[in-house]
């Protein structure tokens, strides 16, 4: 059964859905659709219209134990079926506004999430899960969200080379952002210094390079593996629904080991 999203450790309660996918093998339709007529209080013909669907949602938006005795009695009936988790709402998630107000990110994430600003990076940290986001930033007056992005990989490769790219650089678009805030996502994975190399210990960490007019921003998030698959729906939600990117140049908190690392590279920002 597909887990797209830890949703309790999202607290929220987790919800799935049962979906039938025609006769199992070796079972006579006619049959099958006369027993899920009896069972939906339906007709025949409206079994035979369920049974011809390759993908078909006959229970939604219910508890797991629900859904096992549903899918339990679609099979009893001869109907292949198979639980999916669904898509969580977190609209209703209680969330937190978790400013930095030197780096110009805001971020509403989940309240149970803790935040640490020195003198140089913001952090969030969601100790349940062991993951964390972290934002840096510096002035923008010449380059594109593309160069800084490249800029942003090379630094990635340079530091930390024993990450691969899993996935390719991809445009990331909040729903308040226009054509004012720009986003490029790059993810990788790979197992830190320190650590064995089982799947245990494999690490997630995607990279949003951000970029305003007046300030570039990078932002970073990296999980365990397991846990960045289960969580992947609300990380995302948050990056493109509860975060605001200000157009003014960075102040006090930014990057200052970025900065001196674009000026021995002899990148003008």
């Amino acid at each position: 059964m597909p887990n797209s999203v830890d949703q309790a450790a999202a607290g929220l309660p987790a919800r799935y859905r049962v979906i039938a996918r025609g006769p199992k093998p070796g079972q006579d339709t006619a049959h099958v659709a006369a027993r899920l007529a009896a069972l939906f209080q339906r007709s025949v013909q409206q079994m035979h219209t369920l049974l011809a669907a390759p993908f078909a949602i006959v229970k939604k938006d219910i508890d797991l134990a629900s859904a096992q005795q549903f899918a339990q009695a679609l099979e009893n009936c001869g109907c292949a079926c198979h639980i999916e988790a669904e898509a969580p709402d977190f609209s209703t998630l209680p969330l937190k506004r978790f400013a930095s107000p030197g780096i110009g990110i805001v971020l509403n994430a989940p309240q149970g999430w803790r935040d640490n600003v020195d003198g140089h990076v913001y952090q969030l940290f969601d100790i349940s899960g062991g993951s964390q986001l972290a934002a840096v930033g510096v002035a923008n007056t010449s380059l594109t969200v593309h160069d800084w992005n490249e800029l942003r990989l090379r630094k990635v490769a340079e530091e930390m080379p024993w990450l691969n790219q899993v996935k390719r650089p991809y445009r990331l678009e909040g729903e308040n952002w226009g054509m004012r805030v720009q986003g490029v996502a790059t993810e990788y994975q790979g197992t830190f210094p320190g650590l064995d190399g089982s799947g245990a210990h494999l690490s997630h960490y995607l990279v949003l390079s951000l970029w305003t007019r007046q300030a570039l921003a990078c932002l970073t998030i990296h999980a365990p593996a397991a846990v960045f698959k289960d969580n992947e729906a609300l990380y995302r939600w948050l990056l493109q629904t509860q975060l605001s990117v200000q157009e003014h140049p960075p102040g006090p908190v930014r990057d200052e080991a970025m900065a001196r690392w674009l000026k021995y590279n002899k990148v003008a920002v």
